[in-house]
């Protein structure tokens, strides 16, 4: 009983001074990004956002009574960001099920007809679409984007996989469509993200009109 008492207490005592490590570690990532300050903007990405102007624009009063969006009104989207001609266009936004036939039909269409698109799934399923092979057949490829679980203590993700559970990391697959090829991976696991900069430093423009 006595050595099982040492035994579990030695347990204890390494658990708090790897996550005293890992705290360390996290606020010398953090101080690094501080002391370097932001990136200049990139030039080669901009943001698509839901924002309150959107919510305001289509007559909703609350998040909960627009969410989902019918599936016409992302179409839309796609159709005026695919008119700039970008290298990849990244939805981050799952669609998991069928809405009305022809909302779903305009969305297709749409992500068919502007190429490029990459979609976020955030298991293996994807029954809207029928999986990576239906996709194909659209242009479109799909890329793993719930990193939530893999933040850190504190809520942040610092770190991005390159893959999970057999799918690439929907950011990885994102520039590797608009690169033309795969993105080189140093491997060892997850990677630290090197962020640009706080909120707003990449430019966003509301999802409408």
């Amino acid at each position: 009983m006595c050595c099982a008492g040492f035994v579990s207490a030695g347990i204890g005592v390494a658990a708090y001074e790897l996550r005293a490590l890992r705290t360390v570690e996290l606020q010398s990532v953090d101080a690094r990004f501080s002391i370097r300050g932001p990136l200049p903007p990139p030039k080669s990405v901009v943001l698509v956002g839901v924002d309150n102007w959107t919510f305001k624009a289509l007559g909703y009063a609350a998040v909960q009574a627009a969410w989902p969006f019918p599936y016409r009104h992302w179409a839309r989207v796609i159709r005026r960001v695919a008119a700039g001609h970008p290298k990849a266009i990244a939805v981050n936004y799952s669609f998991m099920k069928s809405t009305d036939p022809a909302d779903d039909r305009a969305l297709i269409r749409s992500i068919a007809k502007a190429g490029h698109v990459v979609l976020a799934v955030g298991d293996a399923n994807f029954p809207f679409f029928g999986g990576p092979s239906a996709l194909r057949e659209i242009g479109a490829v799909q890329g793993y984007s719930n990193l939530l679980p893999l933040a850190d203590s504190d809520g942040v993700v610092r770190q991005v996989p390159h893959s999970v559970d057999g799918m690439t990391e929907f950011g990885i697959v994102a520039a590797s469509v608009a690169d033309g090829r795969p993105v080189d991976w140093p491997g060892g696991g997850a990677q630290w993200i090197d962020f640009a900069g706080p909120p707003g430093t990449v430019p966003e423009y509301s999802r409408w009109p």
